[in-house]
């Protein structure tokens, strides 16, 4: 039998080894949940964590857009192999345009070659992870479709909007009815206004003077340099990846980042 006190106190001595602020534990395991908690969600207020925290969860969410893309294909709506011309009639993959040779495989492996560190800010409404897509008619390929692999945080934007396509809704309805809905995960939002309704932690370095900044921050000379190493490694046949940066508007990353009950999702993955 798991021992929520026992584990308590492991994840405080993980937690202070790691220097972590605040951080919730879930365990499931034979019909049975422990939850843990330890320390706060904000540096600066001092509010403890408690198991009903929520916290955002990054790109977790990838799965939840793989999740729902595998559920589209069970439910013979779309295959593996479908590209993403065919999807998506009119997006544009690059001034080459490779649309009609990169496949819902390529996105959901990271296969595409597409760049994955687009963060352009693309506003807030249902139509933002759309206007996203329309942007990647400009963005260059680092290798060819297949050839190697890339994290790619574009490619899980374009499956959410897949997504959006089939059902006919935006991603969050759709997260909505497919995922978190069934599995009554009520504590999961996307937004950061049902955040905020939450017990939300709030991230923090501690040390600024140290902090990397997010691709989409850099001055522009830097991002051009970052893709050439890009292309770089994917010449060489090894696939580069950098972290997901921080978006100001969480909707259009919708396929990318979460919240769970822990969670607060910021979108796509």
């Amino acid at each position: 039998m798991f021992n929520a006190a026992n584990w308590t106190a492991r994840l405080n001595e993980l937690a202070s080894e790691a220097n972590v602020p605040g951080a919730a534990l879930g365990i499931w395991s034979d019909g049975q949940e422990t939850l843990a908690a330890h320390g706060v969600l904000n540096a600066a207020t001092q509010v403890p964590v408690t198991t009903d925290s929520v916290f955002q969860v990054g790109s977790i969410t990838k799965i939840w857009t793989a999740t729902m893309i595998m559920q589209l294909v069970d439910e013979g709506l779309l295959s593996l192999d479908t590209t993403v011309s065919e999807v998506l009639p009119g997006a544009r993959l690059g001034t080459a345009d490779v649309g009609g040779q990169v496949t819902v495989r390529h996105l959901l492996t990271h296969t595409s070659g597409i760049d994955g560190d687009i963060f352009t800010d693309t506003g807030r409404g249902d139509d933002c992870v759309e206007r996203y897509v329309g942007l990647l008619a400009e963005v260059p390929s680092v290798f060819t479709p297949g050839a190697t692999y890339s994290y790619c945080n574009s490619g899980y934007v374009l499956l959410g909007r897949i997504i959006e396509v089939i059902d006919g809704q935006s991603w969050d309805e759709s997260l909505r009815g497919r995922l978190t809905g069934p599995l009554a995960a009520t504590q999961t939002v996307t937004l950061p206004e049902e955040a905020i309704l939450r017990r939300a932690a709030v991230g923090g370095r501690a040390d600024h003077r140290h902090a990397r900044r997010p691709a989409h921050l850099r001055p522009p000379s830097t991002r051009r340099r970052h893709h050439r190493r890009r292309q770089a490694a994917a010449q060489r046949g090894r696939g580069h990846g950098d972290a997901v940066g921080v978006r100001r508007d969480p909707r259009v990353l919708r396929a990318r980042f979460g919240h769970r009950a822990g969670l607060a999702a910021e979108p796509l993955g």
